[in-house]
């Protein structure tokens, strides 16, 4: 079942033609299967599976679950270990660079340097790498405690395993800004400054709109000024600022971050914001120092036909398969899969693992869905009367209304989530995990230790701490989450077997909301808002954009709603903010509040 539902939605999407922005030009998702052939990509296609269930030797299992136990405990102190040599050269020298050893290369020789393998010749480069290495290598395993694993053919797996890390590394570039604001908004001390205006104006008669108004421009306009400022690489705060002390000690606690940058060293588009995201290895110092101010399951791993030849087989390794691919097929099995010893994610693309890579292309931005009101005539007669309105929330994960539903004769359909935890059995699996773990009071002995140390700390002798910790709790949590079993005959990771059948069941509560929308409103075009919704603590996200994109793979025409008023027939997209940090869109409080019934303001623009 599983893998059907993946070729279909692989096979979907490869028939999709992205909208041309031409408001006469057909919908989005009456793309012809024959249409123009795009230019080849580098795609990727996923089938989920289990170990069984593709037919793995049995007399193999061990030998596999070995290999996965040595690349889990391999990495898991790879992470570690690439903190601690950096943390212990800016401790040592705090001019240190780190932009030159953030590479695929450099992080894959930290990977090799926790096994135990058989050393050749290097060129200067990597010789200048494990130099860098060697010199704090034997402080961490005297810390953690940590013995080298013997592993034969060790170099596929580092590659694989590095360039894995590395991208966890620039992901930097996602977070840097959220943080540099944050900072920003602690040291100037926005929320008790709005809160402590805000009640004094009230408390002197003001109204809360007034009061709103008077907080706007008296706090949150200059913190955006600030923020604006600190954005380029000579900042210059306007004279406003550098009159009120508040933000001129704000500026000064900042200058370690600022001056974290090589001399001469520009911003693209003299912006950082911008910078961070085309360039995030040069902000690591800026990263750390901006750190500084606000001072054991395991997962799945790539085995392709080289790691399954020498690792696994233990034979020589031929570079080619012996399935059949077809003619033309782009997508193809290459030997590539990723398990963690219970699940199996068989992985088709368009290139071979082992494959040199390809010069790094500037991003392509696909065609957005398109808005409602800029559908020509044409269009609109073709999606006349099949219109649903979709309101995501959380509670009810989608609400639908067809524009034919009338209180008589109601067209509605919703899905909560407690349809949708009850079909993923999201109660069942933690009480399962949480009936574990009370049966054994090591675990939440070793458990409550660990959390008495600081592990996300940029202060060494911290994290030495946190280290050698960790490693006197290490052998508990790992008999417990890494090798606990079931009860059933197979026998299977308790854990890992967990995590593969909710993956299972998430996709099938997915296919029942596709297949009820089916049902209830047969050939249907779906209007929903263009929107994301924040995490909120201790609340479940809202599925806009995720909904939208899993619809969109299940073959629904999806556009988005107006931003006219349906009360007095007024663009609204001044009330509509753009983030200039991020592609999504936010509606601020404004007046037209009747944007909220999507049919009537849809039915309005028809």
């Amino acid at each position: 079942m599983m893998e059907a539902a993946s070729r279909a939605q692989a096979s979907t999407l490869g028939k999709r033609k992205p909208y041309s922005g031409d408001p006469d030009a057909g919908p989005p998702g009456d793309a012809d299967a024959d249409g123009d052939a795009v230019e080849a990509r580098d795609r990727i296609m996923v089938v989920k599976g289990s170990i069984t269930g593709i037919g793995w030797r049995n007399d193999l299992i061990p030998v596999l679950q070995e290999f996965v136990t040595t690349v889990h405990t391999t990495t898991f102190h790879a992470f570690s270990f690439a903190k601690y040599i950096f943390m212990a050269e800016l401790d040592e020298h705090p001019e240190f660079d780190m932009a030159p050893w953030i590479n695929k290369d450099f992080i894959s020789e930290i990977w090799l340097s926790l096994v135990q393998y058989q050393e050749g010749r290097v060129r200067e480069r990597t010789a200048r790498f494990r130099g860098l290495i060697r010199r704090h290598l034997q402080g961490y395993l005297q810390i953690t405690g940590y013995v080298k694993i013997p592993l034969q053919f060790a170099q596929q797996s580092a590659l694989i395993e590095g360039k894995k890390m590395y991208v966890a590394y620039t992901n930097i570039k996602m977070r840097f800004g959220q943080h540099l604001q944050r900072v920003i908004n602690v040291l100037l001390d926005i929320n008790n400054r709005k809160q402590q205006m805000n009640r004094e104006l009230i408390d002197g008669g003001l109204s809360a709109e007034e009061a709103k108004d008077i907080v706007r421009q008296a706090i949150i306009l200059p913190a955006t000024q600030f923020k604006e400022a600190i954005s380029h690489r000579r900042v210059v705060l306007p004279e406003l600022l550098r009159s009120l002390p508040i933000f001129v000690e704000a500026y000064n606690t900042l200058q370690p971050v600022l001056e974290a940058y090589n001399t001469g060293y520009q911003f693209r588009r003299d912006n950082i914001y911008y910078d961070v995201k085309a360039s995030p290895v040069d902000h690591f110092r800026a990263f750390h120092q901006l750190a500084r101010l606000l001072s054991f399951e395991k997962c799945a791993y790539s085995i392709d036909s080289k790691i399954l030849s020498q690792n696994i087989l233990g034979s020589r390794w031929m570079n080619g398969t012996e399935k059949s691919q077809g003619v033309n097929g782009q997508l193809q099995f290459r030997g590539t899969i990723q398990t963690d010893g219970v699940g199996v994610s068989i992985i088709k693309n368009t290139r071979d693992s082992n494959e040199a890579e390809r010069a790094t292309r500037a991003p392509v931005i696909e065609p957005d869905v398109p808005y409602v009101t800029t559908l020509g005539h044409r269009q609109h007669q073709q999606i006349l009367g099949r219109c649903v309105t979709v309101d995501p929330g959380r509670r009810d994960l989608i609400y639908c209304v067809h524009e034919t539903s009338t209180a008589q004769t109601p067209r509605k359909f919703r899905f909560t989530r407690n349809c949708e935890e009850k079909m993923r059995k999201t109660n069942k699996y933690a009480g399962i995990r949480q009936a574990v773990k009370d049966a054994n009071p090591a675990i939440q002995e070793a458990e409550t230790i660990l959390s008495r140390v600081l592990s996300q700390t940029i202060h060494i002798d911290n994290f030495n701490n946190f280290l050698q910790t960790r490693g006197q709790q290490a052998a508990v949590l790992t008999a417990f989450y890494a090798e606990s079993r079931t009860s059933h005959v197979n026998s299977n990771f308790l854990f890992r077997k967990l995590r593969m059948s909710s993956y299972i069941n998430r996709v099938q509560a997915d296919q029942k909301i596709v297949r009820a929308l089916r049902e209830k409103f047969e050939n249907a075009v779906l209007i929903m808002g263009n929107w994301s919704a924040p995490h909120t603590r201790y609340h479940e996200p809202i599925r806009g954009v995720g909904m939208r994109k899993m619809l969109k793979k299940h073959d629904f025409d999806v556009f988005k709603t107006s931003r006219c008023c349906p009360t007095c027939q007024h663009d609204s997209s001044g009330n509509v903010q753009a983030n200039p940090k991020s592609s999504s869109i936010s509606t601020t409080a404004n007046a037209h509040r009747d944007l909220s019934w999507p049919s009537q303001m849809y039915q309005s623009n028809l």
